[in-house]
């Protein structure tokens, strides 16, 4: 429970838990003291649930940090009204929210290192088709080259060279009839 001057009039274990101090130095103390979140002035800071209250009148949270290195903390503030409607003090719930936003950023990262591995696919399926007709246009140059030409017979590929100097050295096809690569039954 928090005053209308900040100070937290009262405090349970389970907060003092949270917080990880011991209630003695939480209750009196400033709210933006205990979660440390205070400017150099010791203001209200602008993104202070408290302020959205005061402006709303309506229940606030925010997220900030906690105390212990990583420690992600999230307060929901809500105002506390006397039987006029005049606001009397917050009542404020803590929640470590620490296993929470890792797992969400696990997810997050997991969902990016899909969306990676979907793009790499789509990527290379764009490169190997291109290349593939490249490649069914080198094969016909080979097949059709002049066995005479000194130059070596490659695609860079060990198998696919063997199965091209055997095409290349074969009988020329009967007039008339398509020359086929050995690899496809032909020669």
């Amino acid at each position: 429970m928090q005053s209308l001057d900040s100070r937290i009039v009262c405090a349970n274990s389970a907060f003092a838990d949270i917080i990880g101090a011991p209630l003695e130095q939480i209750v009196g103390r400033a709210c933006a003291e205990v979660f440390n979140c205070a400017n150099e002035a010791g203001a209200i800071p602008k993104f202070c649930a408290r302020a959205s209250i005061d402006e709303t009148g309506c229940a606030a949270c925010e997220e900030i940090r906690g105390k212990q290195p990583g420690q992600r903390l999230r307060s929901r503030m809500s105002p506390v009204r006397d039987d006029s409607g005049k606001i009397v003090a917050y009542l404020l719930m803590v929640r470590d929210i620490t296993e929470t936003v890792a797992h969400e950023r696990e997810i997050n990262r997991r969902q990016q290192a899909a969306r990676f591995g979907e793009l790499a696919a789509s990527l290379a399926h764009e490169i190997k088709n291109p290349l593939a007709g490249i490649q069914g246009a080198v094969d016909i140059l080979i097949r059709r080259r002049n066995p005479n030409d000194p130059a070596p017979i490659t695609s860079g590929r060990p198998s696919r060279d063997r199965a091209m100097m055997a095409s290349a050295q074969a009988p020329a096809p009967r007039h008339g009839a398509p020359a086929l690569h050995p690899s496809f039954g032909g020669g």
